[in-house]
């Protein structure tokens, strides 16, 4: 029995995908590969040859796709998948998909839990996580240029993997009391943030979460020192900003271990 998950299009003025015909009784796979001049809209066919098209994992820096249509047949949608894609504008869900929706462009799981991700080349200067998102995918906003300001509902329990990396722009962050977990990387590369609101629920900060967050000069916890002192927090989560002071509603509290970004560092380009 062969699967596809990834489409190939023989039309090479029109369409560049990745095909991955694998034989399960065999376990081999084959991989074609598909051109970075894709461009334009495009709508990913539901079966190729006769066989569903169920994954995608490909369009990696494909900087003139503006949109993209998944069928009802695609069953997951890996992190890498549209990473670089620089002037996407949408993504486009057929409402028969059981695992995927859209709203306003940006990707979801199908019961709108969960944040995929947000595309690169849209435009909006801010966004609010709609109230019934638990989760922010790894990924989800990774490098998009255009955001400044982002609210996090007070649902969201968990901030994946490099979810905010590279987001220049971005000045100031609000995350509500449910947020448990901010992971690895998160808001790395950030270098116009300069403030964070955290909430009281945060149990963990990963590693390099601020790394390199160059004009970060307040951070604020609307809990007390006690509870900050409690959090877990990775290697160099704070390195290379330009605060070591965490406001805390009983008063400040100092992070030792935290690097400094020399001033004259601090516009420099990532």
């Amino acid at each position: 029995m062969e699967v596809l998950e990834f489409i190939y299009s023989e039309d090479y003025e029109k369409e560049y995908y990745i095909v991955k015909a694998k034989s399960i009784e065999i376990e081999e796979s084959i991989d074609i590969p598909y051109s970075y001049d894709i461009e334009g809209i495009v709508n990913i066919p539901s079966t190729y040859r006769g066989l569903p098209v169920s994954v995608i994992d490909s369009f990696y820096n494909c900087n003139k796709l503006t949109s993209i249509t998944i069928p009802n047949s695609i069953t997951l949608i890996c992190s890498g998948a549209f990473a670089e894609c620089s002037s996407l504008l949408s993504f486009n869900v057929i409402p028969s998909n059981e695992n995927y929706s859209s709203f306003d462009g940006v990707l979801y799981s199908k019961d709108f839990t969960a944040l995929i991700r947000y595309p690169e080349g849209k435009q909006d200067s801010s966004f609010v996580i709609p109230d019934d998102c638990l989760s922010i995918n790894d990924d989800a906003f990774f490098n998009c240029l255009f955001l400044k300001s982002i609210i996090i509902s007070g649902n969201v329990s968990t901030i994946g993997d490099r979810a905010f990396s590279f987001c220049s722009s971005l000045e100031s962050v609000t995350i509500g009391n449910s947020l448990v977990s901010i992971e690895d990387c998160a808001f790395e590369g950030c270098s116009s943030l300069k403030s964070i609101t955290i909430g009281t629920g945060l149990i963990s900060i990963g590693a390099r979460a601020f790394s390199f967050c160059s004009s970060l000069t307040s951070i604020t916890f609307e809990g007390t020192i006690e509870n900050w002192n409690i959090i877990s927090k990775g290697d160099l989560w704070n390195e290379f900003i330009q605060t070591d002071v965490i406001h805390c509603i009983d008063g400040d509290v100092k992070e030792s271990q935290l690097d400094y970004l020399p001033k004259q560092f601090t516009n420099r380009k990532l």
